[in-house]
C-alpha cells in the first residue's frame, strides 16, 4: 500500500496535536533543578560557586603543566566565569577574609602593601569591567577601586588567585580582616 504525502502530512499532524495535548496536561513531576553553571544569587549559591570553583582549581590545563582544558583555560571558560561570579558576591556585601578563604581557599600569592611588587600588580589590573568575559563590575572592582582601597589603609596585602598559572589572575585587597576590592591581572597578549 502507498501511502501519499497527504497521508504523511495528516500523520505528522495527529503527532503534533497528540505531543500539544501531552504537554499542557498537568504532571506531577517535580519542578528541573537549576543547571549546574546557572547564575548565583545569595550565600548557599556562594556555596555551590565555591565548589564549582574548588574542583576547577584543581583540574589540569594548559597554563599549569597539563594539556589545553577549555572549561580552565578557555576565554569566557567555565573556570574564569565562576572565579567572577565568586568576585561579584565577595565584593558584593561585606566579606572577611576568613570569608574570602572558605570561599577560595587559600590564594596562591599573597603580596603585602606597599611594596614593589604590590605596584607592579597594581599597576597591571584592568580598570572596572574591562576585559571580563562575564561584563562583571562590582562596586570595588578594577584598577581605580584597588589604588583607592589601598590609599584610604595600612597594612593591606593582595591576595591573589590564579586563574590560568600566573598568567592571569584575580586579586582582591584585603585590609583590617576585610576584603575591600578587586580585579583581574591578565598577561594582556
Amino acid at each position: 500500500m502507498a501511502n501519499t504525502l497527504k497521508d504523511h502530512r495528516g500523520i505528522a499532524l495527529v503527532l503534533c496535536l497528540l505531543g500539544a495535548a501531552a504537554s499542557a496536561t498537568p504532571t506531577a513531576q517535580a519542578p528541573m533543578a537549576p543547571a549546574a553553571d546557572a547564575p548565583a544569587e545569595g550565600p548557599a549559591d556562594a556555596q555551590a560557586l565555591s565548589r564549582s570553583y574548588l574542583a576547577l582549581r584543581k583540574a589540569p590545563g594548559h597554563f599549569n603543566g597539563g594539556r589545553w582544558n577549555a572549561e580552565v583555560d578557555g576565554w569566557g571558560g567555565r573556570k574564569q566565569r565562576v572565579m567572577e561570579q565568586l568576585a561579584a558576591e565577595v565584593l558584593g556585601r561585606p566579606t572577611t577574609a576568613a570569608g574570602l578563604r572558605r570561599l577560595m581557599q587559600q590564594p596562591d600569592e599573597v603580596t603585602a602593601c606597599p611594596s614593589a611588587g604590590c605596584s607592579t600588580i597594581v599597576s597591571g589590573l584592568r580598570e572596572g569591567g574591562e576585559s571580563s568575559a562575564t561584563s562583571m563590575a562590582p562596586a570595588g572592582w578594577g584598577r581605580e577601586a584597588v589604588g583607592s582601597a589601598l590609599k584610604q589603609t595600612t597594612g593591606a596585602s593582595l591576595w591573589i588567585y590564579d586563574w590560568r598559572g600566573r598568567h592571569d589572575r584575580l586579586v582582591f585587597v584585603v585590609a583590617g580582616d576585610q576584603v575591600q576590592a578587586g580585579g583581574w591581572l591578565y598577561a594582556g597578549e
